[in-house]
């Protein structure tokens, strides 16, 4: 007690606050229950020696970060060896030099504050980093986005079953002149958050939005064999969802949908501001789908109707003059 007393002196008298344990068992008692940055440990104490509480310490996640320093009269190159692999950050023996206790506390300390700034900074960039990929998640398909984290330069492919699908808001642009840009863009994420969840559920890539329209394929960049089944699936579920939005917003809403099914091109575009975007003739036709069509209506291709006629119930085709394509056959998909 009297060597503990004189030992934890001066250990206050270097600037630090002691805390001290009459045996090995206590010590750990007190460690797992309070905080401390460095223990400076005897060898030889009654019920747990040194080398059982330096054992104990280094084989708990709890403890094993806090640093140890030997105090022991036992300084055979065994011991200190032994120490040193258990886990021991130094061994100073008995009896020790003041100057040099306060030196090695003083290192070991710096070198713990060191150690716990780089892991906040390592903790820091981790959640950046998260951020980052959260942010990269929400602009590009999450394969898309591994393939240029890994150095991608190009991620463009082909793909030859594609179903594409169009909806557009009805009287939008009218409405905007009514309302101010706050109520028009909480109006927009509100539709278009609805509609991101049914693409979310089927599986659908949301391509992008253009203004008052939203675009979605199925089968890019993950390929699917039931792309065309999945997309009217989805395009049902935006349908079915304008009742209840045109009661919440409080205002007559209406969707116009087009869907085509064929091959597309896929890639990202940009150096600075990414994009993956889709391009191609059945691109074009699924916009001529939906511009073609009427409010309320879901209007699909020949294409998509050949891949889903099963499937769903479907109006007796109608033909379609396109200016630029020719005529075309469309069918309008029944709820």
């Amino acid at each position: 007690a009297a060597n503990r007393d004189l030992f934890a002196k001066q250990i206050r008298h270097f600037g630090h606050e002691v805390t001290t344990a009459e045996d090995g068992y206590n010590a750990i008692k007190l460690i797992q229950k309070n905080e401390f940055d460095l223990i400076l440990l005897d060898l030889l104490m009654p019920r747990m020696n040194g080398f059982q509480v330096l054992d104990k310490l280094k084989s708990s996640s709890k403890t094993a970060s806090i640093p140890v320093i030997i105090i022991s009269a036992l300084d055979d190159l065994d011991n200190v060896v032994q120490c040193i692999h258990l886990g021991a950050e130094d061994f100073i023996p008995k009896p020790f030099n003041t100057v040099m206790l306060k030196t090695r506390i003083g290192h070991i300390l710096e070198k713990k504050l060191l150690w716990e700034e780089r892991e906040k900074h390592l903790e820091t960039i981790d959640k950046e980093r998260k951020k980052a990929d959260d942010l990269l998640l929400n602009i590009l398909p999450a394969s898309i986005a591994e393939r240029l984290k890994e150095g991608a330069s190009s991620c463009a492919e082909r793909f030859d079953d594609v179903t594409i699908l169009f909806a557009d808001i009805n009287g939008f642009t009218s409405f905007a002149e009514k309302v101010s840009p706050y109520s028009l863009i909480d109006m927009l994420n509100e539709i278009f958050s609805e509609f991101d969840k049914v693409s979310a559920k089927n599986g659908i890539e949301k391509i992008k939005t253009i203004g008052d329209c939203y675009m979605a394929a199925c089968g890019v960049p993950k390929k699917d064999s039931n792309h065309a089944e999945l997309m009217c699936n989805s395009a049902l579920e935006m349908m079915a969802l304008i009742p209840e939005l045109q009661e919440k917003l409080n205002m007559d809403i209406g969707i116009t949908i087009g869907i085509n099914s064929g091959p597309v091109v896929a890639g990202v575009i940009g150096k600075y501001k990414f994009s993956y975007d889709l391009w191609g003739d059945t691109v074009n036709t699924a916009s001529r789908m939906e511009a073609y069509g009427k409010r309320d209506k879901i209007n699909v291709s020949e294409s998509t109707y050949t891949l889903v006629k099963k499937k769903f119930k479907f109006s007796t085709p109608n033909e379609i003059d396109v200016k630029g394509k020719g005529v075309l056959k469309s069918y309008l998909l029944r709820h």
